[in-house]
């Protein structure tokens, strides 16, 4: 159980830390090429909220399967 635990946290540092890495280095080109950095920043910070939302939504949608209810479109 401990090497389970131990894997799931390194996966979760290793995530963290990519994201990170990225962020910063977008930053900087941000600063050093304006017209590329900021399109690539803009590029970044949709792709983090899609990350974000994505098991938010489908935590709902499998809840409303579950319960047999299906929204009408």
């Amino acid at each position: 159980m401990r090497a389970l635990t131990d894997a799931a946290a390194g996966l979760v540092v290793d995530v963290v830390s990519t994201l990170l890495v990225v962020a910063i280095l977008l930053l900087l080109l941000r600063r050093v090429m304006p017209g590329l950095g900021n399109a690539l920043w803009g590029y970044y910070r949709r792709l983090l909220g899609w990350l974000f939302a994505l098991p938010v939504r489908l935590i709902r949608w499998l809840i409303r399967e579950a319960a047999g209810r299906r929204r009408s479109r």
